[in-house]
């Protein structure tokens, strides 16, 4: 039987890992972020730590609309509830490009906020690193 663990951490994206999360990740093949990287103010250094740990990441909510525009657009957006703008990344053709891994697209995943509306998945084939 295969034997499934979970464990939660309080890790920033950007920071340099803990000794005891870089612990609990390692042998760990995939990580999923869904908008995550969209929200930090540098998306090129949080990807970066990922990278070199997993052999895939996958994102999702990660491009705006449904297809990927050719330039990295940042921008601000205020949601319900909140007193100022967060930061709000819309990424494109040239930040994957300037990654240095392989990158698949697939369309049709399903936004759980809007059901109906298939949203693209983006795989970052890590496995070289």
């Amino acid at each position: 039987p295969t034997r499934i663990s979970v464990s939660f951490f309080n890790q920033g994206v950007t920071d340099d890992f803990s000794q005891e999360f870089e612990e609990a990740i390692s042998g760990c093949d995939l990580v999923f972020m869904d908008t995550t990287l969209t929200l930090v103010q540098e998306p090129e250094k949080a990807i970066s730590n990922l990278i070199k740990r997993f052999d895939w990441i996958m994102l999702k909510r990660h491009l705006p609309g449904d297809k990927l525009i050719e330039k990295t657009r940042l921008k601000k957006y205020k949601w319900g509830g909140m007193t100022e703008p967060s930061t709000h990344w819309e990424f494109g053709r040239d930040f994957f490009d300037n990654l240095g891994c392989p990158t698949h697209i697939i369309n049709g995943g399903i936004n759980p906020a809007h059901w109906m509306e298939p949203k693209p998945l983006v795989f970052l084939d890590c496995r070289e690193f």
